[in-house]
């Protein structure tokens, strides 16, 4: 029997299933990319989970070897799989990586004697040219031999920010294409969007950006919410919430006809307040960012207000 801490691994799921709200009731794991050898366990259900075990490895043949595991979540919703090298009757003391098939400059670094190894390093890539580069790395054992090598691709920006692209509601042909002027490394996306076409309600918006070297981000899609036509507050013509749902972060955006100033509030769903902003928004601040990461995950309320009257909105944080 070989021990394995698995805690290290767990904690990083850990995170994931806090911010969705959900709890792990199982894991399973199996070796050398061999799903015949899958063995499940259930937990008791929660919202951390830390393991230390013992796995048999009285099968495994002497040399490395891939332990895989997953966690599935109360959803039913299973973890991406995760995989270690190990070695059998013997310890792993070095790690070897080398960028873009160049071996011949390969890096070794020493680690700590074990049979389980994860890797959790800085690695210096300033020497590299902006674009898709690769990552090979292997293991060492103190015998002599090395796992198989395992290679991963990544991206080096091509410096500033120059253009973006976004569209709503999974329709990219009525994309909206601009310049950014002058050039950036940061984009804030809810105080250049033109709403002004989209109706009352959910939508969602997909944006990417292009770097100076001609290099295309990945588009990533985030939800919003719009209010049209609100008449509780004279001079208030809309409201924009995002992201909905949000997990850290509530933006509100709001367009007026006429000079006003707005309380910004957040209520829970038994209308005590949580948050108050007194005067946080106006014609000369029509931008405001709330943090709301210490908020319980639930549906809150948030309420704009004045002198006038008040206009209330429903969010969700995760």
């Amino acid at each position: 029997m070989s021990r394995f801490t698995l805690i290290s691994y767990f904690a990083c799921l850990l995170m994931v299933s806090v911010s969705n709200a959900q709890s792990i009731t199982e894991y399973r794991y199996w070796w050398d990319d061999d799903l015949s050898t899958l063995t499940t366990e259930n937990v008791s259900a929660g919202q951390t989970f830390n393991l230390e075990t013992e796995l048999s490895t009285a099968q495994l043949s002497n040399g490395h070897h891939f332990l895989t595991v997953q966690v599935k979540d109360d959803s039913d919703a299973w973890s991406v799989p995760y995989t270690h090298i190990l070695f059998q009757n013997g310890n792993l003391v070095q790690y070897e990586y080398w960028f873009d098939d160049d071996i011949s400059e390969s890096t070794v670094q020493a680690t700590s004697q074990t049979n389980l190894q994860e890797v959790n390093a800085s690695i210096d890539v300033s020497a590299l040219s902006p674009g898709i580069h690769k990552i090979t790395i292997r293991s060492l054992a103190n015998n002599g031999e090395s796992s198989v090598p395992q290679t991963r691709y990544f991206k080096i920006g091509g410096g500033d920010l120059v253009n973006w692209e976004y569209w709503f509601d999974d329709d990219p042909n009525n994309s909206f294409q601009e310049s950014i002027t002058p050039p950036q490394n940061t984009l804030e996306l809810i105080d250049n969007l033109n709403t002004s076409g989209l109706s009352t309600g959910a939508h969602t918006v997909t944006w990417r950006c292009e770097d100076a070297m001609s290099n295309w981000s990945v588009p990533i899609t985030h939800g919003f919410d719009v209010v049209l036509g609100v008449v509780d507050i004279a001079g208030l013509q809309s409201v924009l919430l995002y992201p909905s749902p949000t997990r850290d972060q509530l933006s509100i955006k709001v367009e007026m006809d006429t000079p006003i100033a707005l309380n910004v509030e957040i209520l829970n769903q038994n209308g005590q307040l949580i948050n108050f902003n007194q005067n946080g928004l106006s014609s000369a601040n029509s931008l405001k960012t709330l943090d709301v990461s210490n908020l319980a995950a639930g549906v809150y309320f948030l309420r704009l207000s004045n002198s006038q009257g008040f206009t209330t909105h429903k969010f969700v944080k995760q």
